[in-house]
């Protein structure tokens, strides 16, 4: 919420920037002279041809330069406070899926001991008086694959 509020203030910020430097870097209408400027071809007062401005025209065109500048340095800052803000929502997104994918895990780890801890007591539980028939059948088994190797082999 506090980049919220703090991209709300910078935004505002911009726009009442842009409003007013631009209010500034016009012309006015008042005034008559807009500046003027004359072309001095070589051999004249300079040795190479070259642009005369008054002060008026210089300082229209350093105000242009500076407003253009500043101009270009809000947009680089809202694309950098743009991008800024989207990385921490997908880096907030990405921790929050890992978060729950631990919790997810950990709810598996509890619940897998917990089946093997009921197998375990299930099993002990049982009693196992049954060794003999395992043992029979073993036996049985055995007579049985030796007795048809025998016949195979004959």
């Amino acid at each position: 919420m506090k980049l919220g509020k703090k991209l709300k203030a910078f935004l505002v910020l911009l726009i009442l920037i842009s409003f007013i430097s631009t209010t500034f870097a016009q012309d006015r209408l008042d005034q008559e002279e807009t500046g003027r400027f004359v072309n001095v071809e070589e051999g004249a007062t300079v040795p190479f041809a070259a642009w005369c401005f008054d002060e008026v025209a210089t300082a229209v065109l350093l105000a242009d330069k500076q407003v253009q500048e500043e101009v270009c340095q809000l947009k680089l800052d809202t694309e950098v406070a743009l991008l800024n803000s989207k990385h921490q929502y997908e880096l907030g997104s990405l921790n929050l899926r890992l978060e729950t994918l631990n919790k997810e895990y950990e709810q598996m780890i509890l619940f897998k001991d917990e089946e093997l801890q009921k197998l375990e007591n299930a099993a002990l539980k049982r009693e196992n008086n049954h060794w003999y028939l395992f043992f029979g059948g073993g036996v049985v088994a055995g007579v049985l694959t030796t007795v048809g190797i025998l016949y195979l082999v004959d």
